[in-house]
């Protein structure tokens, strides 16, 4: 049976922005909204894109739109902060394969609500991180076009 596609409407960039807003007053824990606001942090995220050509290192879509791309840690900042600007823990993904990213460090790192896998040397790399959040986005897009 055919279902169409709800219409996409972006949002303005005044929601965008009060969205965020929101989340860095509310959601973020006060030590990682300094972390993403100061000036060291929003250089090396915005070089970051520029050497990735604006381009997701995950799934290859580019995109110039602000808040489209993300400067993502590879190994989590509340697993390792040691690696916090490490170029090498570093990687530009898209929001879609963010929210991936975001369910794979659920399952690796938590258990419920407590962090559980400290030991870094068990953490995902870029290879595997990339290949898990593909392999997921294929099978909810199947599911999809099953429905």
């Amino acid at each position: 049976m055919y279902r169409p596609k709800p219409e996409f409407k972006p949002k303005s960039s005044y929601e965008r922005k009060r969205q965020q807003r929101e989340y860095n007053l509310h959601k973020r824990d006060k030590e990682a909204n300094e972390f993403y606001m100061n000036k060291t942090w929003k250089h090396l995220s915005a070089g970051m894109k520029q050497q990735a050509l604006f381009t997701c290192e995950c799934c290859g879509r580019t995109s110039t739109t602000k808040g489209y791309l993300v400067v993502d840690h590879i190994i989590p900042r509340k697993i390792d902060r040691r690696k916090q600007l490490d170029k090498t823990n570093l990687w530009v993904i898209c929001k879609r394969c963010h929210w991936y990213k975001g369910m794979l460090e659920e399952d690796v790192y938590t258990d419920g609500l407590m962090l559980e896998n400290i030991d870094t040397s068990k953490s995902w790399g870029k290879d595997e991180s990339r290949d898990w959040i593909l392999d997921s986005i294929k099978r909810h897009d199947d599911k999809l076009k099953e429905d």
